[in-house]
């Protein structure tokens, strides 16, 4: 669905609970006089967005926008969206500078989509403003040229999403093209916690869909993920103590040292790194497919063609989807990652972390086994008189001793010792975590990462066994 570049980039801030209007820079200050000349009320911009109107959202999104630039014209600005999403503000010269090029012809590239044959047919929300976004973003995956599977559905309650499909194992289940994909980190965002919200688009790519990307974000704010995130998400949480985020440090050193807002962390939460604009990759959302949960049996995405598919895989047994997120992260990773800790891995992945082996050797874990982009490096080992360095280590229900025989070439039994020391070591670094946690008042992103750590126990007792 490629779009005109010029169009897009007058749009601003993106709002919950803002009515339909239309208006000028001048009148942005004072929003009671931006209502239309034809003085539209509240109710009637309402049901431009409601039931009522069978044409799916993204229709009605671009026909506003389209009536919007027609009616002001290049010295104009548009605020758009309805009750769900959108408030609208630029400053006057860049609005000029982006707007100039509009016309008529443009206005109908934006327009000219046609409708999705009831998208609502994979929706399944218990809220209707959900619903049309949910049917909008499908839509607009469609419009692309992509495809998702005949019986699937979108589940949406209380705010959470994931898809469900009754399909055989191994069927393809959706298709995103590099068309339909939203480079979001190439849109300046607000730094607030209660919603999402579009601060520029300067750097918002030629080709990029904005119809889409503005769907998202009113998807994502009628289910509250923002405020949910900042309550629950160790990463973006503002009530982790010092001495928590300290503790935490000890097992992942990189731990909220770089400075990201509530909606940085968000979008790291649902982005792919993958060449979908001039074969660069780049971080982008893939609609409806970012709906599925993680699960590390679940599916592998393909990148083939200039778009990422996936089949179907249930692992859980029921019908519900799933993809495997990748980069093998164990239950402490995911939490400080995505906000959740996968207790099904059978992983734990050391910290750095210096042992002695008496009458063997000091063996020292570095912080070194990720590439910059999140893959797992092979394990490596060096030596340097009695100390043996390892760039990672991890614990694993297989034979970890068998690892550290591979790597070091060291006699097995030697192995199995410094193994004992090593989970000696990572267990005591786990326990002083652990109390950390216990000890601190109640709050949703400390019960994240409590079940992280007694995950991780659990897999590194187990294997020691």
């Amino acid at each position: 669905m490629p779009h005109t570049g010029s169009r897009g980039c007058a749009l601003a801030a993106l709002r919950l609970d803002q009515i339909l209007i239309t208006a000028r820079v001048d009148d942005l200050a004072t929003p009671r006089k931006t209502l239309r000349s034809r003085q539209e009320s509240a109710s009637y911009c309402a049901s431009i967005q409601s039931r009522q109107d069978p044409r799916p959202f993204l229709t009605r999104l671009r026909t506003h926008l389209a009536a919007s630039l027609l009616e002001q014209g290049p010295q104009g600005s548009f605020v758009m969206l309805n009750r769900c999403c959108l408030h609208g503000k630029l400053p006057g010269a860049a609005i000029e500078s982006h707007m100039s090029s509009i016309t008529p012809e443009v206005v109908t590239v934006i327009c000219d989509h046609g409708d999705v044959l009831n998208p609502w047919q994979w929706c399944d929300a218990d809220d209707d403003v959900v619903a049309d976004f949910l049917a909008a973003t499908v839509q607009g995956l469609i419009e692309s040229g992509g495809w998702i599977h005949p019986e699937a559905r979108i589940v949406a309650r209380d705010g959470d999403l994931h898809i469900e499909c009754p399909a055989d194992e191994g069927t393809p289940l959706i298709r995103v093209p590099a068309a339909a994909m939203l480079p979001v980190t190439r849109a300046r965002w607000n730094s607030g916690n209660s919603e999402l919200s579009i601060l520029g688009l300067d750097d918002w790519p030629e080709g990029a869909d904005l119809p889409l990307l503005i769907t998202q974000v009113g998807l994502h704010n009628a289910c509250g993920k923002l405020p949910r995130l900042v309550a629950t998400h160790p990463s973006a949480s503002q009530t982790l103590s010092a001495e928590i985020i300290d503790a935490v440090r000890v097992l992942r050193p990189t731990f909220r040292t770089r400075t990201m807002s509530p909606t940085d962390v968000f979008w790291a939460t649902r982005t792919f790194r993958l060449p979908a604009f001039a074969g660069e990759a780049q971080p982008v959302v893939l609609p409806v497919l970012d709906t599925l949960n993680h699960h590390p049996l679940g599916a592998v995405g393909q990148w083939h063609g200039g778009s990422f598919t996936v089949s179907v895989s249930r692992p859980t047994g029921t019908t519900e989807c799933f993809l495997d997120y990748g980069h093998q992260r164990d239950a402490l990773e995911t939490a400080l990652v995505y906000g959740f800790a996968d207790t099904t891995t059978s992983i734990a992945h050391c910290g750095p972390l210096d042992v002695e082996v008496p009458g063997l050797a000091v063996v020292r874990i570095l912080d070194q086994g990720r590439t910059p982009t999140g893959d797992l490096l092979p394990l490596r080992a060096e030596r340097s008189g009695d100390v043996w360095s390892l760039n990672r280590f991890t614990f694993t229900s297989m034979d970890p001793s068998a690892d550290l025989f591979a790597a070091t070439g060291m006699p097995m039994r030697w192995c199995e010792e410094i193994y004992t020391a090593l989970v000696g070591g990572y267990l005591a670094i786990l326990d002083d975590l652990n109390s950390q946690l216990i000890s601190a008042p109640p709050n949703p992103a400390v019960d994240v990462l409590l079940t992280a750590t007694r995950h991780l126990r659990s897999v590194v007792t187990s294997s020691a066994r």
